[in-house]
Order: structure tokens, then sequence, then C-alpha cells
């Protein structure tokens, strides 16, 4: 009984420990299970990296182990956040310096985000600008 009630207690401390936003930037229950310590601690920084416009974050944030589904969702939403905060335009740009199939990857990400956690939005509507040039 005292070592499955200190496993217990360790599972809470270690979940406890991980950052559930970055400035803001909320991140899904399921991604935060799924995610060790550090991968949460790098997912964190490549949030950061992301809001000072640094182009290279995104290609972390779709490559980044997300589990699967509603994990993958709760990767979106962190990324359909990031285009809100960050703005469209200035979105756009980061975007400009990525492949043509990280573009597709990234407009898919935010259609699930808006999808997902955003209650039923559509990249058309949010974002046309950018919907338009990921599109290709």
């Amino acid at each position: 009984m005292k070592k499955k009630l200190a496993f217990i207690l360790i599972c809470l401390a270690i979940l406890g420990c991980k950052n559930k936003e970055v400035q803001g930037i909320i991140i899904g229950d399921t991604l935060l299970v799924l995610q060790s310590y550090s991968e949460n601690k790098e997912l964190c920084h490549l949030i950061e990296r992301a809001l000072n416009k640094d182009s290279e974050a995104l290609v972390g944030l779709i490559n980044f182990p997300c589990g699967g589904a509603a994990g993958c969702y709760d990767v979106g939403y962190i990324v359909s956040q990031l285009v809100y905060r960050i703005g469209e335009h200035e979105f756009i740009q980061m975007t400009s310096k990525l492949t043509k199939q990280q573009q597709i990857e990234i407009r898919n990400y935010i259609e699930v985000g808006l999808e997902y956690g955003h209650n039923n939005l559509k990249i058309e509507h949010e974002f046309p600008e950018l919907d338009k040039i990921l599109k290709g």
C-alpha cells in the first residue's frame, strides 16, 4: 500500500511540474499527459521561439511527437493560438521560409486547431490570406 501511494504521489508531482501554458499559449491536456517532463520543456521552448518569430520553431512544432489523434489536435491548437498571438501577416512571413510540404503541414495543424480548440472555426474565415498562401 505504501509503495502504491508513493508511486501515485511521484506521478502527481511529475505531472504538476509540467507547464500547461507558455506566455498565454495553452497546452492541451491530452498532449500534456502524453509527454515526458523533458518533452514538455522542449515544447515550451519551441513555443517561446515561435512567439519570437523563429520559423524553425514551426518546423519543430510540426515534427513534435504528439502521440497521434487528440495529442496532435493539441499541437494544432497551439499553432492556431500562435497565429492569433503573432498576427496573420507576421505568421505569413514566418511560413514563407518553410518548404511547400512544411507549409501544407502547418495549414493542416491550423485547420485542426481551429476546429478542435476554437469551436469549429474555419481557416478561410479566420486567416484568409494565410489560407491562400498555404494552400499553394
